[in-house]
């Protein structure tokens, strides 16, 4: 570093990079270098958190696998994995980690900078130093939807769904990026605050980031605001079973809450989803959790004096099938129009061993903070035009094929689950059945089952679906009925 002397040696490979043997192979399958999901104010967070984006991007080139290997060993020893943390790591200074993070950072995002950048021109020629990076630009550039506006203009709109109400986003001036939050609790409990985090630095804070790696493809999460053309593709926001950056919330076991089975959950669990900040509740049928519930808002808002970047057409360009999605630096409050309430109900996927997204059901608009103070803005018919398009968008919602699919399989599993009552029915008929002289000598499935429907002829379906074992189950309890 430049003007500083460091309190230790440097380490110099006076081999040239391009010459090295590269050790990318040894860590380009690490999932998380820190495990056990760190505090999000840490170092270990946010190296976990650009380290990600790093191994799974599809088009890093040779140069970026060598620094991105030889980042990971300034953190990480060991010849194989697993890989422990270096033991002089805790004599590195602020200003080491920081260029940690920014180099991985660097390596696995792709900054879009608010503002064009002077042109710095150089002699001979008048050649730019460096090409100029992506740029935001304003909303008639970015394919959203129209409307009429007081006087007859067109008006670009978007919609983003959150967690707030209304006057939650007020007291929190509107949608604002945690990393430009800089007078709300969230910087600090993010760590944004530190000097080791290069959005510290005001050339990265107030620039917007895109995710490079490959499962993501997408606007970074800490310095964008994701916006839609449209609301029915975005309903499933917040996504609860992103256990690591949305719904954090575990059983005291340290067990992800959006992992487990709504079966287990005990009362302190319940009490882990409502108090987290998406305020998770339960609903209970017959005693038991059927399904959790959370109350989400769809916005409509304008887009004066945002800056915005296509990320959906970025990445199509570079060979992906992104989320139709826009990115925005943020979104003032006396930019909303409406507000749509809705409840996303979820419920426990057996096959999927997670929780999923089943049903939306939609409250009517509300105009912010009222419907002739919007028709002021942008007229009747500009009101009107965006009513009708928020109805259809509800409608596209309520039938997205993803949201329709997990009812099918909802429904399926509401139908086949067993009470403690039912299975104490089952298992007294089955007694009385194997008990008569109608009972077959050696055990015959096919025949009890049959034998028991006739008296319980409610539960057929759920006694059809019993596989060998689970029947062998009932058997056994039969066993027991005196």
């Amino acid at each position: 570093m430049i003007g500083k002397i460091q309190p230790y040696a440097p380490n110099v490979d006076r081999v040239a990079p391009k010459d090295r043997t590269s050790r990318w192979p040894l860590v380009q399958g690490v999932g998380d270098p820190f495990p056990g999901n760190p505090a999000s104010n840490t170092f270990a967070f946010w190296f976990n958190y650009f380290w990600a984006e790093v191994k799974d991007y599809a088009n890093i080139t040779l140069v970026q696998q060598q620094k991105a290997a030889e980042i990971f060993f300034q953190v990480f020893g060991g010849a194989a994995a697993p890989f422990t943390l270096r033991a002089d790591f805790a004599t590195r200074d602020n200003a080491f980690k920081e260029n940690i993070l920014r180099q991985l950072l660097l390596i696995g995002f792709k900054r879009v900078a608010l503002d064009s950048p002077k042109l710095t021109v150089r002699s001979p020629g008048g050649r730019v130093i460096a090409p100029a990076p992506l740029v935001a630009s304003d909303a008639m550039s970015m394919n959203l939807k129209m409307i009429s506006g007081k006087r007859g203009q067109p008006t670009p709109i978007a919609f983003r769904a959150d967690a707030r109400s209304y006057e939650d986003l007020i007291q929190h001036k509107g949608f604002r990026t945690r990393a430009r939050s800089e007078d709300s609790p969230i910087h600090a409990i993010y760590g944004l605050d530190q000097p080791w985090h290069p959005f510290s630095n005001p050339v990265y804070r107030d620039s917007m980031f895109l995710r490079l790696g490959s499962k993501n493809a997408d606007n970074c999460l800490q310095t964008v605001i994701s916006v839609g053309a449209e609301f029915a593709g975005i309903t499933h926001f917040p996504i609860l079973n992103d256990y690591v950056l949305v719904f954090q919330a575990k059983d005291a076991t340290g067990r992800p809450l959006a992992l487990k089975p709504l079966t287990e959950w005990t009362p302190q669990d319940e009490m882990a989803a409502r108090t987290h900040s998406q305020r998770v509740r339960t609903v209970r049928e017959a005693g038991t959790i059927d399904r959790l519930e959370k109350d989400n808002y769809i916005y409509a808002f304008l887009l004066d004096g945002v800056k915005l970047f296509n990320t959906e057409a970025y990445f199509k360009s570079h060979g992906h099938t992104p989320f139709p999605e826009r990115g925005a630096n943020a979104i003032p409050p006396e930019n909303l129009l409406c507000e749509i309430h809705f409840v996303a109900k979820w419920f426990y996927s057996d096959a999927g061993r997670q929780i999923m997204l089943y049903e939306l059901a939609f409250d009517p608009i509300r105009w912010l903070p009222s419907r002739p103070y919007v028709e002021v803005v942008i007229g009747t018919s500009g009101v009107q035009e965006l009513e009708a398009i928020i109805l259809k968008e509800i409608a596209k919602a309520r039938s997205r094929s993803d949201i329709t699919g997990e009812k099918v399989i909802y429904d399926r599993q509401k139908r086949t689950r067993w009470t403690e009552s039912e299975r104490q029915q089952v298992a007294r008929e089955l007694a009385t059945f194997l008990k008569s002289s109608a009972a077959p000598k050696i055990p015959n499935g096919q025949k009890e089952k049959a034998a028991v429907v006739a008296k319980l002829p409610s539960l057929s379906e759920k006694i059809d679906l019993l596989g060998p074992q689970d029947w062998n189950a009932f058997r056994a309890a039969a066993k027991k009925v005196t």
